[in-house]
């Protein structure tokens, strides 16, 4: 783990889950196997909704925003705190620069998910208070869910957690100093390192030491849960995930490891990003912007535009490999769109994901009325400021925008 940002109120590595060879392990899958998606977006961009476009595939495989658990194993962060912008923008307001390390692991993470290898993927995710918070979001995985709530898994991460939480800050990024003590004692909880601290930190290493032998406690039964798991993975004809907790330059290490790989990249106008940010709670605003749409718009359209322009420089290398998706565009014709979507990875739309469709699309939760709540709840003045600030996106994405 790196030292050289301590102090500086940047943050350093965090904890490697993965060791350099492992990475350089993952197989690559026979070209006409089992379809691999990644649905690549950012908070409040309808990807749950969108997601459920593969999730309710007769022979689906989906699972919902599985990352935030790679960021508890690395950076000793509570469950849910892992706040994407936070992980691509310091506090301060400046974009973070994202350690190649950490690239390497969120791409090795998710090329294991992607292939069944749950048994290569970090204890912290199978412990995750996600699968019961998010339960309806993952029907394709009903038998695990149920094995999940047998041995009550989702409740395990927190209670391990309290030995620790008051030595680990309350989200990723809030407290740089903190967060530094926090992950080089889980580096070397993990690597038993007593001998390189000096005997007041015993106390301290101890309690993550605690940590770890804590959610070890539950490795049998996730092991039971894992094979369930395992059954619908492999049965499967779509493997899918979605993920705000990534980026463009992680895909590109992910798809060296998984070449099939389909990444549907969706995007949303910012003036519906930040209303939506604003009127959730604060996981998912910025801890820059703290409120402020204005300064959330900033963060977010200099993220999504570098990770456009990060695209179609992929692209050009991988075509066939990508397809972009306008939220505000898809909510207009979602059935029509679809259909280009799984043309794009090579499946026959079913019936069943056409019903799923119709019924979210028309239901009590219209989507185009959410998608255009923006232009009636925004003051004017805030749409002009937002759309000044985010002009950049705009011209970088083809759609009537209606500035």
């Amino acid at each position: 783990m790196s030292r050289d940002n301590v102090g500086s109120g940047m943050l350093s590595d965090g904890v490697s889950v993965y060791d350099i060879e492992d990475i350089h392990k993952i197989e690559t899958l026979p070209a006409d196997a089992t379809r691999a998606v990644l649905i690549l977006s950012y908070q409040r961009c309808g990807s749950s909704f969108f997601g459920g476009l593969f999730d309710s595939a007769p022979k689906g495989f989906y699972i919902y925003e599985p990352l935030d658990s790679l960021y508890n194993a690395m950076y000793g962060t509570p469950e849910g705190w892992n706040v994407p912008s936070d992980i691509m923008n310091h506090s301060n307001g400046t974009v973070r620069n994202i350690p190649e390390s950490e690239l390497r692991e969120v791409s090795t993470f998710l090329a294991n998910l992607l292939q069944c290898k749950f048994q290569s993927l970090p204890l912290d995710l199978f412990l995750h208070k996600y699968w019961m918070q998010f339960a309806n979001y993952e029907s394709s995985i009903g038998s695990f869910k149920d094995c999940v709530i047998k041995y009550e898994l989702h409740k395990a991460h927190g209670r391990c957690y309290d030995s620790i939480k008051d030595r680990c800050p309350k989200r990723f990024g809030d407290n740089t100093t903190l967060q530094e003590t926090c992950v080089r004692y889980l580096s070397l909880a993990r690597t038993r390192g007593y001998v390189t601290i000096s005997g007041q930190d015993i106390s301290g290493l101890e309690l993550f030491t605690s940590y770890l032998s804590c959610l070890e406690r539950y490795r049998d039964k996730v092991d039971r849960c894992i094979s369930k798991l395992n059954d619908s993975c492999q049965g499967s004809s779509i493997r899918s995930t979605k993920t705000v907790r990534a980026t463009m330059a992680s895909v590109e290490y992910l798809i060296e490891m998984v070449p099939q790989l389909k990444v549907i990249h969706l995007v949303r106008d910012p003036r519906a990003v930040v209303l939506s940010r604003h009127n959730f709670d604060s996981s998912a605003q910025s801890l820059y912007a703290n409120g402020d749409l204005i300064k959330e718009a900033m963060l977010f359209c200099h993220n999504l535009a570098n990770d456009i322009v990060r695209r179609r420089q992929l692209e050009t290398k991988y075509p066939g490999s990508f397809m972009e998706v306008i939220y505000d565009k898809f909510v207009e014709d979602p059935l029509r769109y679809t259909e280009d979507i799984y043309k794009f990875i090579n499946v026959t739309l079913t019936n069943s994901v056409r019903k799923w469709i119709a019924k979210k699309s028309n239901g009590s939760q219209n989507s185009t009325v959410i998608a255009n709540k923006w232009k009636y709840e925004l003051p004017y003045i805030k749409i002009k400021h937002i759309s000044e600030t985010c002009q950049n996106v705009f011209e970088l994405l083809d759609y009537n925008w209606n500035l």
